[in-house]
């Protein structure tokens, strides 16, 4: 009886939902501030991307 609102309709205490809703904020919150590791593939990705970025600049030897 402590979930329901005692009339007989499907609902809940505002208190149960004010809790969840915290409750909710709170785990998203630690979910952000975990350390993000990356996977072999993102860092297989980022080392062609940076040899893409280093093949677009000219060499020093052909620039005159």
């Amino acid at each position: 009886q402590w979930l329901s609102d005692g009339v007989g309709q499907a609902g809940y205490h505002w208190t149960v939902v004010i809790i969840g809703f915290l409750a909710g904020f709170l785990l998203i919150g630690w979910f952000s501030r975990l350390p993000y590791q990356r996977t072999n593939e993102e860092r297989l990705q980022e080392a062609i991307r940076r040899g893409m970025e280093v093949d677009d600049k000219p060499l020093a030897s052909t620039a005159m």
